[in-house]
């Protein structure tokens, strides 16, 4: 037997409790808000039920396409309008219309017969285009199926410092291994892989000032034609209080330095350090979810824990897809390339991050960096230096 089918209209919800709950849900429903929207929408499908979600969404070409969204993980949907989405909820099949530019997550059912229901995290002002098609009672445009499953990858040279004492054949492997968990996780969170093509050295004569050295690590690895350059750091800092594991200048920039020497850190713990400074060269900025990889205090000793699972919070993995969509799809390598309405959404998306962590130097940066770029783009502001911290 069939199950029964249900449509039903989504009119936003948050959890009443837990991480998301820190976020929200009036202010969130001002994300994407703009007077148009980008060329490629994003839909970002997060579930956090604790079972695997079996989903079929419409395609552009007329067909549909299945998923599978297991517990805690993270689909991105590319389309250029409205998508129609069913699953079955436990009674029967739920059918929703997923709106551009907006985040739905997968939650558990309280009471009721059904076990998963959809909960909207944001509201996108439709397009001209898209109300038209709802007047005239045509179907939702679906999913662009081949950008949905495509992937990018961004090259990476990896470079050490002289304080790095084991053997080239030795600190590549290590580096490289690491490098490859990484581009796992990216390519879950936003459809982009890690490419290494080459390895470096360079000499380092500052260690205490991470500023400083950051700003000598960008004079010393020219960039050339590679899109990441991640410098590792032995050099040992000796001080009380807290060290900073790494750092860089923000959105787009192509420059990464992470200390690599840090007694009692563990390789889970240096894969979190590595993502978190990727995901801020793609968008991702600071997260009041603290099991997210965007949470501002690393090296707490929970990626050791068993069972932690190392991934990005829905709002920022939201934030990364439509940088990774720019990237990709507009040959956008600077905030000043980005579509303004692609702007607007992230200048929303990091002020309402800012709302929930006011004090955040790291959010507050992008938001200048976007603003500079969207009202003065003759005289760019230099952005601020972003590092992060491990917990005292």
């Amino acid at each position: 037997m069939r199950p029964a089918r249900t449509t039903r209209t989504l009119r936003g919800s948050c959890l009443r409790s837990g991480p998301l709950a820190l976020l929200s849900i009036v202010a969130f429903l001002s994300i994407l808000c703009g007077r148009g929207v980008a060329h490629a929408d994003v839909i970002l499908l997060t579930n956090r039920s604790p079972d695997t979600v079996d989903l079929t969404v419409d395609t552009q070409e007329g067909g549909e396409q299945s998923f599978k969204l297991y517990a805690q993980d993270s689909l991105p949907l590319i389309a250029n309008g409205p998508v129609k989405l069913s699953f079955d909820g436990g009674q029967g099949l739920l059918i929703y219309e997923l709106k551009p530019n907006t985040i739905y997550f997968f939650g558990p059912v309280q009471s009721g017969p059904r076990k998963v229901d959809m909960h909207e995290l944001g509201l996108a002002v439709e397009s001209e285009k898209v109300r038209t098609n709802r007047d005239a009672q045509k179907p939702a445009p679906g999913i662009d199926l081949e950008k949905t499953q495509a992937t990018g990858t961004l090259s990476v040279k990896l470079m050490v410092d002289e304080a790095q004492k084991a053997a080239p054949r030795v600190w590549e492997r290590v580096l490289r291994k690491r490098l490859a968990e990484a581009s796992k996780v990216l390519e879950q969170t936003c459809r982009l892989k890690l490419e290494v093509v080459d390895v470096g050295r360079w000499r380092s004569d500052n260690a205490a000032d991470f500023e400083a050295a950051l700003q000598e690590f960008e004079r010393e690895a020219i960039p050339e034609d590679i899109d990441l350059i991640i410098g590792f750091s032995s050099k040992y800092v000796s001080r009380a209080g807290r060290i900073r594991l790494g750092g860089t200048y923000g959105l787009f920039k192509r420059h990464i330095l992470i200390r690599e020497h840090r007694p009692n850190m563990t390789e889970r713990e240096k894969l979190e350090v590595l993502l978190h400074e990727i995901g801020h060269t793609l968008g991702a900025v600071h997260s009041p979810e603290q099991i997210s990889i965007m949470r501002p205090n690393l090296a707490d000793d929970q990626a050791n824990k068993k069972g932690f699972r190392i991934a990005f919070d829905p709002v920022n993995a939201f934030t990364m897809n439509l940088i990774s969509e720019a990237w990709r799809y507009e040959d956008s390598r600077r905030v000043r390339d980005l579509r303004m309405p692609t702007r607007m959404a992230l200048m929303n998306a990091y002020t309402v991050m800012n709302q929930a962590m006011p004090h955040d130097r790291a959010t507050i940066g992008y938001i200048r960096t976007i603003a500079s770029t969207a009202y003065r783009t003759d005289r760019p502001i230099r952005p601020k230096l972003i590092t992060d911290l491990p917990s005292p």
